[in-house]
């Protein structure tokens, strides 16, 4: 067991709340690819064009089903 993880709330590999969050918020205001290109820039962190899409698209669909 890793103690930072447990306590972080994250998998290794894994994607926390708050990186899902700001993935989100980039991936909607611009192209996924130029989400993964701000996050590098401002927190330092590579993540795939997939990863930034799957949850950009994930959110998306959570949000259609609140409407109905």
């Amino acid at each position: 067991m890793r103690p930072f993880c447990e306590s972080a709330g994250v998998e290794c590999r894994g994607y926390s709340e708050g990186l899902q969050r700001a993935m989100t918020d980039f991936g909607a205001d611009e192209a996924f690819a130029g989400a993964a290109t701000k996050l590098k820039e401002h927190y330092g962190i590579e993540v795939p064009v997939s990863a930034v899409r799957g949850f950009t698209e994930a959110h998306a669909r959570r949000c259609e089903c609140k409407k109905k």
